[in-house]
């Protein structure tokens, strides 16, 4: 997506409400840290297939990162926020079935593989379509698709655990759990732990960070050796 200048707001007094200090922060962070853990997945991937898949959520966690960084640390005009918000929610479903697709993609196969990803990559459309249409929707309202989807893969819970072993799949329900409590913050308003500085939406970033970071360990950890073994 273009960005045009008059879509960056650089003469307007602040806001009454001004964001908290650290708001964006976590995810300035978290995007080159990521630019910079990326690559081991790729130079270990044993297939073509395994790439595509490493690349799908590299680039959906990069995405979400990213643009997440550029809506809340960059201030924008009214047409510029909305724009920049809309895609910022978007990049919360790329994200939740780019990393299904990882896991499922290296250490799943056959129709197991098939289902999980044609379900979660289905129930991550549908959401990202009904915030596209209700961009203006109460937080809860916006943190309930993202568990939903989040979540819906638990249905495939015996072929996961079968699959990642006790340790890796503990590290996959350790990322949903973060990311889970960073979506209940960010529905409930709170906590405010340090008003002006850190406020409940620094806690959904620090639930997503906490949660990208899980994820990744059962990739390069459980998910990507499954991969290897399997060529």
């Amino acid at each position: 997506m273009s960005v045009r200048t008059d879509e960056i707001n650089t003469h307007d007094p602040p806001q009454v409400s001004e964001r908290p200090g650290f708001r964006g922060w976590f995810h300035v962070v978290s995007f080159f840290i990521f630019l910079l853990a990326a690559p081991i997945l790729f130079i270990r991937s044993p297939s073509a297939w395994d790439t595509v898949a490493i690349s799908i959520y590299v680039f959906s966690i990069l995405a979400l990162f990213g643009v997440s960084a550029l809506f809340h640390r960059v201030r924008w005009s009214e047409t510029g926020r909305r724009k920049m918000r809309r895609l910022d929610h978007s990049t919360i479903f790329l994200a939740i079935a780019g990393s299904y697709t990882a896991v499922a993609g290296l250490a799943l196969s056959g129709l197991s593989q098939t289902v999980i990803l044609c379900w979660v990559w289905t129930g991550a459309i549908v959401g990202l379509v009904i915030r596209q249409c209700w961009l203006d929707a109460p937080k809860w309202v916006i943190a309930i698709p993202y568990i939903v989807v989040g979540w819906s893969a638990v249905i495939f819970l015996p072929q996961l655990l079968h699959a990642l072993g006790c340790w890796g799949f503990g590290w996959l329900l350790a990322g949903g759990l973060f990311y889970t409590i960073g979506a209940i913050a960010y529905s409930a308003k709170r906590p405010n732990l340090v008003p002006g500085v850190f406020g409940y939406h620094e806690v959904f970033h620090a639930g997503t960070v906490m949660g990208a970071a899980s994820h990744y360990i059962v990739i390069l950890y459980f998910a990507l050796p499954i991969a290897i073994a399997n060529h």
